[in-house]
């Protein structure tokens, strides 16, 4: 299969995949600074996964769907990862 005839079917399957995923996101953790800027990464995502429709190549053909997936299953999982990360801000009062 050439690249040409492979885009439709990775364009369907990001599709399903992201609504597979997007179906358990939160609300919550979507209205957040770090949510909204997820959120355009999936957009841009799929724009470039639309785009590999009529422009096809190697190296592009996945860039969309990885993009796509990375800043979904981030939504998802957001709060599992950042139960590791605990920031301290104890900032003295002179700061």
């Amino acid at each position: 299969m050439i690249f040409k005839e492979l885009a439709p079917w990775v364009m369907f399957l990001t599709l399903v995949l992201t609504a597979s995923i997007a179906i358990k996101i939160k609300k919550v953790d979507v209205l957040c600074i770090d949510g909204l800027i997820a959120t355009i990464g999936i957009g841009f995502g799929l724009i470039i996964t639309e785009l590999n429709y009529i422009y096809s190549n190697n190296y592009m053909i996945t860039l969309g769907p990885l993009l796509t997936l990375a800043c979904l299953l981030y939504l998802r999982y957001r709060n599992e990862i950042l139960d590791d990360v605990k920031p301290n801000f104890n900032f003295k009062k002179k700061h």
